[in-house]
């Protein structure tokens, strides 16, 4: 009796069926959560960024001044670099450092506000410091991504000078900052297990201000100058960022 039921103990004891155990494959995707990113493209202006329109604005020298800016700024390019780390649950936080360059469309400019102008950069040089989160959704060997981060945006406005009879003005505006968010997302295709590709789109929005500017007149005899410091100046920025790029997981 007493060999019996110890037969029978170990029958039931060898069929039990066992839990399986999910661990990740040692070199697959799954076990890399870090990642750096970086993706090279085109900085695509919108909104105000990218109008060109000058009536009741700050540019409107036959009215009276108005802390509106627009942007006369053109198709320029992005650089963007990203720091991530994936918790487990496909969500995770995002650092992000970006810069773009558009050039100021001076030509347009000159025929809107009616005077000769001209311009030693006329480009913009935008830089944006942003933090925040994202969801990632493999399938297969893409992964695709979305995201919303918030942060700095610092952006400088192109120095301007306008010919009017004898006399040169010269326009520098002061600053240039403002809060920023990007919304956006990815798709990515894995090469290895440490490399992708990536296809990215992401929209930045920010009202970048301007803590007052300074104006200087010159003619063939005589240096003016002028400066305020009390007017801030705004403009509505958006930049549509249309990139490719390489991620690094490990």
């Amino acid at each position: 009796m007493i060999l019996s039921s110890s037969l029978t103990m170990a029958q039931e004891d060898y069929a039990r069926p066992q839990p399986e155990q999910y661990a990740p494959v040692s070199g697959s995707t799954d076990d890399k959560r870090f990642n750096i990113g970086l993706s090279l493209g085109s900085a695509i202006p919108m909104n105000k960024f990218a109008s060109t329109s000058v009536k009741n604005t700050f540019w409107d020298f036959t009215s009276a001044d108005s802390t509106h800016l627009e942007g006369f700024a053109r198709n320029g390019f992005n650089f963007t670099l990203t720091a991530s780390y994936l918790f487990p649950g496909n969500f995770g936080i995002i650092l992000m450092f970006g810069s773009c360059q558009n050039p100021f469309d001076i030509n347009t400019f000159s025929a809107k506000v009616g005077l000769p102008s001209t311009s030693p950069s006329a480009s913009y040089n935008e830089d944006e410091y942003l933090v925040g989160g994202f969801g990632s959704f493999p399938v297969d060997k893409f992964r695709f991504t979305v995201n919303a981060l918030v942060g700095l945006v610092s952006m400088g406005y192109p120095e301007i000078s306008c010919a009017a009879h004898d006399t040169t003005y010269t326009y520098d505006l002061q600053g240039g900052s403002g809060f920023g968010y990007d919304l956006g997302g990815s798709a990515e295709y894995d090469i290895s297990s440490r490399i992708a590709v990536s296809v990215n789109i992401n929209y930045l929005g920010s009202n970048v201000q301007y803590n007052g500017f300074s104006i200087t007149g010159s003619t063939p005899t005589s240096i003016g100058y002028f400066s305020s410091t009390s007017d801030v100046l705004s403009l509505p920025t958006g930049i549509l960022k249309i990139t490719i790029g390489a991620v690094l997981r490990f």
